[in-house]
């Protein structure tokens, strides 16, 4: 009997121990392709936000093609399923062989307004950025009496 009381313990501590973090045993694979006017953006960094803030973000580096693959942590590839606020960056302190830098516009970051949802399996998510993006509109502040507006 005590066997069994013994057995039933670490099954109870085996399964809370595998419960934990945000429900997700295999994280869904992602990869995909940033673009900027047509060209590979080589050094970005992708990163996929969960909107349901109980899950886990991923993030990925593109190389030279502009390839990426997210990582749920640093020892999983992929993302947990659901709908993801996606923001792509530089890193500004980066220096590439022809010194320049490709700044990706706050549209795409800062200002994101990128979601993509990522579903159960395989999952490719391209992004084709144009340079010249203009930033989203900025809410107007509320007006706290509008009769005093004149």
């Amino acid at each position: 009997m005590q066997k069994l009381g013994l057995s039933f313990a670490f099954l109870c501590i085996l399964s809370f121990c595998l419960g934990c973090g945000d429900g997700v045993s295999v994280p869904s694979t992602v990869s995909g392709q940033v673009t900027m006017d047509s060209k590979p953006l080589e050094g970005a960094t992708v990163v996929f936000e969960p909107t349901d803030t109980s899950k886990r973000g991923s993030y990925g580096v593109t190389d030279k093609d502009g390839k990426y693959k997210l990582k749920y942590n640093s020892e999983t590839m992929g993302a947990s399923e659901g709908e993801f606020k996606v923001s792509i960056t530089t890193d500004e302190s980066d220096s590439s062989e022809s010194n320049q830098l490709i700044k990706v516009p706050a549209a795409y970051n800062s200002l994101t307004t990128l979601v993509r949802t990522v579903k159960p399996g395989e999952n490719e998510i391209n992004f084709e950025l144009d340079s010249q993006a203009k930033d989203p509109p900025k809410p107007k502040a509320a007006v706290a009496n509008p009769r005093n507006q004149e």
